[in-house]
């Protein structure tokens, strides 16, 4: 496509083709599609900070409401009332009430361990009383006490059952809503496991949260009523199991809750007590969980070419900050040379490889580079990935080997090449500037990919939709937006008629809107089945439209509204009404359907919009789907607000006394 380099033969390393590994250490399996990264000192464990929106700690439960939250605060031996139970209130508020008064409390010198709450229900372990206390009414009143040491951590299933994770049991034990013992949860716990954190979600399932070896890590654990025993567990199964509780950290001193129902969105945070802190104060942090270096030594990869000058190496890589990879490449005409040397600390503990380590090039900021060793047919590489802390870990995907070199000196003319250093020099000086062509052809090749909505990143959907006259609504979730940039050439082959503004609504809304074209209602003469004495006009209305020589003089207004005689063809022309279905009048939903309406029906045409759901409307006016409505109508209320109109969706019905269901005619006056 340019004039850049010529056409080199390339060597992939990666899972899919191979590593040709010939030593490895402290990596994960090379076999990951996903990348090489260090190796975990604890296989499956994973951070806190990662667990906590979906499992928040035992002291801690997300009660009935949005953004109501229920905290146990620690005991302070010493001190009367030292565990309180404090509640936190609707969204936006950051400040935490006691449940029960300081002088009249349901738990005095209390040491809460453990809360649930499920609605109006909370359960609170205490170890003063050893004893569960259920509370109804959101712990005004107290419901049931079950006698119990030992307690670790409860939740509530979705059924109202209360799970509770005892100290020394190898079994999870339930009970009702009553207190009363149930059978206990069949699975065995994970063997030598302390559970910290337990939850319920659909499907009768059960997740446990148990230490894993690094401080700040967990092993994660599910289980069916009915299976044999926990089973190991991944964040994402959690992540699609549980929903997020708005919690985004919790540590020693404190904890952060967004406090709207968008994750991470208006936090606070406070102390163990309930107490204001700042933010600063509760970064989580968590004990490595990686090993420190791992390294990789390929075996000799063969390029089929005697005294090969190898080219580029090409590294696809994360690499975050604390974290380093490091390449090294050497070159050998044969592939039986042994290994020689040692490496230096700390790497003295790996393998050296083939060729003494001083022969290497080593590049260990760079993921694009020129290999700038002897001609050779065999290559070695070493890859090494190195953390600062073991926290996080570099992954590389891929590594790519070009060869032999080809440049843009080969369309030079020869007396460029005629001294092999100056040839040298100017081939790697040309080779900078063909890297950066070859990377605008490749960008060229894969411009069509870009128009893929499906393949394209969720990114990249608002750039393509501008790209292609849409205004996408940022309410649209990714999988919408790409349904809708698909179905567009059909969108717009049939933008302006009905089957368009159809197709459009279905897209967007999920919902098929009934359209009246209105015109197609007029009540002009037609002699068939359907004409009806006193509701079909043979001619315009004389009384409202006068016509010299034929209107009746004193009952016609002289006001003009155009050529009578185009009445039967203009009345009720360029008019629809679009019905939707109940369930879009909100008022957010309305704007966003008048919206869409105003975009897609033609210019000249005016339409309204009505929205369904009062009940049935007997007549030509009713449309099956938009006014059905299979529900007992809502109770009459007279006055301007009200929705009592003595007209055809007026219901008048005898009332309960008492119930405020009605009214009775004659018998009952008509108030709200």
């Amino acid at each position: 496509m340019t004039c850049g380099g010529g056409v080199s033969i390339f060597r992939l390393l990666d899972a899919i083709v191979g590593w040709d590994a010939d030593d490895a250490k402290g990596l994960t399996d090379l076999d990951d599609n996903e990348g090489i990264t260090l190796a975990p000192t604890d296989p499956g464990a994973v951070g806190s900070g990662a667990v906590d929106p979906y499992l928040p700690p035992p002291w801690l439960a997300p009660g009935c409401g949005p953004c109501e939250w229920f905290l146990a605060t620690p005991a302070r031996y010493g001190r009367p009332n030292a565990s309180r139970l404090l509640r936190l209130g609707a969204c936006g508020g950051c400040d935490w009430q006691a449940v029960w008064d300081a002088h009249c409390t349901a738990l005095p010198n209390a040491d809460i361990t453990a809360i649930a709450a499920s609605g109006h229900r909370i359960a609170v372990a205490d170890r003063a009383s050893a004893g569960i206390h259920l509370f109804e009414a959101s712990g005004d009143r107290l419901a049931a006490l079950i006698p119990l040491t030992g307690v670790m951590a409860m939740t509530f299933t979705p059924d109202g059952t209360l799970v509770v994770a005892q100290h020394g049991n190898s079994r999870l034990l339930r009970f009702d809503r009553s207190g009363a013992p149930l059978t206990p949860f069949t699975p065995a716990l994970p063997e030598n496991a302390q559970v910290e954190r337990i939850g319920s979600a659909s499907g009768r399932s059960i997740w446990l949260a148990t230490p894993g070896k690094q401080a700040g890590t967990y092993k994660l654990w599910s289980a069916r009523f009915g299976d044999p025993a926990f089973a190991a567990s991944s964040l994402a199964d959690l992540a699609a199991a549980r929903p997020h509780t708005g919690l985004t950290a919790v540590t020693a001193n404190g904890f952060c809750i967004a406090r709207s129902q968008a994750a991470g969105d208006g936090r606070c945070c406070w102390s163990r007590d309930g107490e204001p802190m700042d933010p600063a104060g509760t970064a989580t942090s968590s004990g490595p969980t990686y090993a420190l270096r791992g390294q990789l030594l390929t075996a000799p990869i063969d390029s089929g070419v005697p005294r090969c000058i190898w080219h580029r190496v090409r590294i696809d890589a994360d690499i975050p900050p604390g974290t380093t990879v490091s390449v090294a490449i050497a070159t050998a005409e044969i592939s039986s040379a042994t290994a020689q040397g040692n490496n230096l600390p700390p790497w003295n503990s790996f393998a050296s490889g083939v060729p003494h380590p001083l022969d290497w090039q080593e590049v260990s900021t760079d993921t694009d580079f020129l290999i700038r060793q002897p001609a050779g047919r065999y290559l070695y590489l070493r890859l090494r990935l190195e953390s600062l802390d073991g926290v996080a870990t570099p992954r590389v995907r891929r590594i790519r080997l070009d060869f032999p070199r080809a440049t843009s000196i080969d369309l030079l003319p020869a007396i460029y090449r005629q001294d092999p250093e100056s040839a040298d020099f100017t081939a790697r000086f040309l080779a900078l500037f063909d890297a950066s062509i070859a990377d605008l052809d490749n960008a060229i090749e894969r411009a069509p990919a870009l128009l893929d909505a499906g393949g394209v990143p969720d990114d990249v959907l608002p750039w393509l939709a501008r790209f292609l006259g849409l205004a996408i609504d940022p309410a649209w979730e990714p999988a919408r937006r790409r349904e809708v940039l698909r179905a567009l050439p059909e969108l717009y082959r049939r933008r302006g008629t009905l089957a368009g503004l159809k197709m459009a609504f279905r897209l967007v809304f999920d919902a098929e809107p009934a359209i009246e074209e209105l015109t197609l209602a007029r009540n002009w003469a037609a002699f068939d089945r359907r004409s009806r004495i006193g509701a079909t006009r043979l001619f315009g209305r004389r009384r409202a439209r006068a016509q010299l020589g034929r209107s009746a003089l004193g009952a016609t207004v002289l006001k003009s509204y155009g050529n009578p005689a185009t009445d039967p063809i203009e009345a009720l022309a360029y008019r629809i009404r679009v019905l939707m279905p109940p369930g879009y009048g909100r008022p957010l939903q309305i704007s966003r359907v008048q919206s869409l309406l105003d975009s897609q029906k033609p210019a000249h045409i005016v339409a309204s919009l009505r929205f369904g759901g009062s009940g049935f409307v007997i007549g030509t006016q009713s449309a099956i789907g938009i006014d059905t409505l299979f529900a007992p109508p809502p109770p009459p209320v007279l006055g301007r607000a009200g929705n009592v109109r003595l007209n055809r969706m007026t219901v008048l019905r005898r009332g309960r006394p008492g119930r405020g269901c009605g009214f009775a005619v004659g018998l009952q006056p008509l108030t709200e």
